[in-house]
């Protein structure tokens, strides 16, 4: 968690969003490696994210973004969450944020991508803002792509609940930053109005031993919001 001395990296993120994965990830960061870090709160839901401040560091208005200097000190941002968790998994190798096995290595890449495109983009999105996936301003288009979104998002987290029985983490025997943005997934899927626990015990399992870990708690608790 940031201390007084300056941050090597600032985290920009709105509670709940996908940038709760890199968030969490930082604070095992700050946790294992002593790297201090500072979060910064663009609040969606408050339109923080399209003033001009904001926007001069993503102009895309999007969370998360991360703001660091590179090895000759230059400042840069780097944006999507994807690729903000193996940046940090991959510059900060002692963590343990990603195995170090090439195999267990581009799965990890493997999931993360799966969960950003087709879970997120053509699943979850759908269900929270239909209207931006049509030019039609009928109400009965908008919840037709959100039905179908449902039915993406529930086949995807049964393909993921199958693949999490019995496990204690998404890849190999430790936290990775896989696990980290399923802990996102299952908030999410909770918000697009399915009862995770209920239909995907496997996946809520895996959750529940997640939440357990210190460093998680701390965050979910810092941004405020409520996964179950």
């Amino acid at each position: 968690m940031p201390t007084d001395a300056a941050p090597t990296y600032q985290l920009f993120h709105s509670p709940g969003a996908c940038s709760l994965a890199p968030h969490i990830a930082l604070e095992l960061l700050g946790e294992r490696c002593g790297v201090v870090w500072e979060p910064v709160r663009v609040v969606i839901a408050d339109g923080a994210n399209r003033k001009p401040e904001y926007l001069a560091i993503n102009p895309r208005g999007r969370v998360p973004a991360l703001s660091f200097r590179d090895a000759d000190g230059r400042a840069q941002i780097l944006t999507e969450s994807t690729a903000i968790l193996l940046f940090l998994a991959s510059r900060h190798p002692e963590a343990g944020l990603m195995a170090s096995d090439p195999i267990a290595a581009i799965r990890t890449v493997e999931f993360l991508s799966w969960l950003a495109t087709t879970m997120h983009q053509t699943g979850v999105r759908t269900v929270f803002r239909p209207e931006r996936f049509t030019t039609s301003a009928d109400k009965a288009a908008h919840a037709a792509i959100g039905e179908q979104g449902r039915i993406t998002v529930r086949a995807g987290y049964a393909e993921l609940d199958a693949k999490l029985a019995g496990r204690r983490f998404a890849i190999g025997d430790s936290f990775s930053v896989v696990d980290a943005m399923l802990v996102v997934h299952y908030r999410w899927g909770n918000r697009c109005g399915i009862d995770m626990r209920r239909d995907y015990p496997n996946f809520a399992a895996l959750v529940d031993g997640l939440r357990a870990i210190p460093a998680v708690e701390r965050v979910i608790a810092r941004e405020g919001i409520q996964v179950d």
